[in-house]
């Protein structure tokens, strides 16, 4: 026997992308676990540096693309850190901001 229901085919299609996009639209609205030991840093250091309309979202969503708030990430290609700076970077920025004279990509804190 053969169930045969009475909403359209299309009906159905329609109610299950609208579900998957609610599914996708929460997790991604979700701060992910790894970032969270990172936020206030995040937040501290960017509205030091540009006040207190700093592009946090834009910074973070840098981090979580370059290197999945992972301290230690290193690229094929060498880039270092959370932010995923290549070495040369580095030194040039520490160069010009005695504060960050110490160089430590691997440091989230710098």
């Amino acid at each position: 026997m053969r169930f045969r229901s009475r909403i359209p085919a299309w009906a159905w299609l329609v109610a299950m992308v609208l579900a998957l996009i609610s599914v996708a639209v929460n997790a991604l609205a979700q701060e992910p676990q790894a970032a969270q030991q990172y936020r206030s840093l995040l937040v501290r250091s960017a509205h030091a540096a540009w006040g207190l309309d700093a592009p946090v979202a834009a910074l973070a969503a840098q981090v979580h693309q370059e290197s999945g708030w992972r301290p230690q990430a290193v690229s094929q290609v060498g880039a270092q850190g959370l932010s995923q700076f290549m070495p040369q970077t580095t030194r040039w920025i520490a160069g010009i901001d005695p504060a960050l004279a110490a160089a430590q990509p691997f440091n989230p804190a710098c």
